[in-house]
């Protein structure tokens, strides 16, 4: 388990489909949620918190 004061210090990597790796963009990953949330009821959907889970 990552503890939060080392994610602000430590740089978070993704590894694309062709193999590049790239930093990771929390705005991109919120974006994505949300998209594929549409028509959903948000009452039981939180798409912004939901990436905190990935790590």
């Amino acid at each position: 388990m990552i503890k939060t004061n080392s994610l602000k210090s430590a740089k978070l990597y993704v590894i694309k489909r062709d193999g590049r790796k790239e930093e990771i963009h929390f705005d991109k990953i919120t974006s994505r949620i949300q998209k594929l949330c549409y028509n959903l009821n948000m009452d039981f959907v939180d798409p912004v918190g939901k990436h905190s889970n990935l790590l």
